[in-house]
């Protein structure tokens, strides 16, 4: 997990990064670790559903972030 961490604060600190596909990554590695058993035992977001919502609310927040800057 952490060597991935690494890769993703190499990425972020590169000046071709494309900053909504990074965050999106990010959110999608963060939904695999939260049901991933070797780094919890629950998830925080029990069933697609509560998942899915999730992720529109960060998506909705990143196009907001990209559009007022």
């Amino acid at each position: 997990l952490q060597s991935y961490i690494d890769d993703l604060l190499n990425e972020l600190r590169s000046e071709s990064v494309d900053a909504i596909l990074y965050w999106n990554r990010v959110a999608i590695q963060a939904s695999g670790n939260d049901y991933d058993q070797n780094i919890t035992n629950t998830p925080d977001q029990p069933g697609p559903l509560f998942t899915t919502r999730a992720f529109a609310i960060i998506h909705g927040a990143m196009y907001d972030a990209m559009r007022l800057s």
